[in-house]
């Protein structure tokens, strides 16, 4: 257990906790000195288990999590422009805390287990469904988001399977999500072979894109797979544009 640590790096860059074991962080601070460009948190192995229950951390990369990653608290900022949060292969569940990128996506899901019960989410975008070699995902190894509630604002896309993504998974069950982007979608499908359930929630924004550039992808609204949900979703679209070709 890491308890009522407070620590600042002045180190350039690399990790300042990497785990393969059992790790509970709580009342601790984690800064990154001077907002070093390359400085990053926590790099969790395929065998490690975090469970972050509150503190304050701030850093270029937050965590690099392959393992088991549970936050239930806290307050979380990346300090730089161009930095990003990966889950990668992981299982990562956020139960609640404060979460900020100013200027990037919070988190990349690749191939990964992505679950949010709760929380409060700023900046340009929460979450993302990336796999840089997606073309040579012959396993359909799914990336799979769920969002059972929280709250999130944005200036850009809230949730997205980007242009680099495949057999990946969307189903937003509840929250409110907003987007204040006139450009954005608030919620976009850019892939293929993917799926993007809206199955209930509060979402405002211009547009829902559902595959510019996509390919036997599909988004489905009030439903899981023709099951209708007890609780349908709130859309409120202004100008209001739902754009194809993927199939709804």
């Amino acid at each position: 257990t890491i308890d009522n640590i407070q620590l600042k790096t002045d180190d350039s860059s690399g990790w300042i906790i990497v785990n393969s074991g059992t790790i509970i962080m709580k009342n601790s601070s984690i800064m990154n000195n001077d907002n070093n460009q390359y400085q990053e948190f926590l790099k969790n192995e395929a065998t490690g288990k975090v469970t972050i229950e509150s503190g304050i951390y701030n850093s270029y990369d937050l965590f690099n999590n392959k393992g088991t990653l549970t936050i239930n608290g806290g307050t979380f900022t990346i300090s730089t422009n161009n930095a990003v949060n990966f889950n990668e292969t992981g299982n990562l569940v956020i139960n609640g805390g404060s979460f900020n990128a100013p200027n990037n996506c919070f988190i990349k899901n690749i191939r990964g287990n992505l679950t949010i019960n709760g929380g409060n989410f700023s900046g340009e975008c929460v979450a993302q469904n990336y796999d840089p070699d997606y073309y040579k995902n012959s396993q359909k190894i799914e990336s799979i988001i769920n969002v059972n509630n929280g709250t999130f604002n944005t200036t850009g896309i809230a949730f997205g399977n980007t242009s680099f993504s495949r057999y990946s998974k969307i189903y937003i069950n509840n929250g409110k999500i907003t987007s204040t982007s006139t450009d954005d979608s608030v919620i976009a499908e850019y892939g293929s072979d993917n799926t993007i359930s809206i199955l209930g929630g509060n979402i405002k924004g211009t547009s829902i894109s559902a595959g510019l550039l996509s390919s036997n992808s599909k988004m489905i609204f009030g439903s899981n797979d023709g099951v209708v949900t007890k609780d349908s979703p709130i859309i409120e679209l202004t100008p209001g544009r739902l754009t194809g070709p993927a199939k709804y």
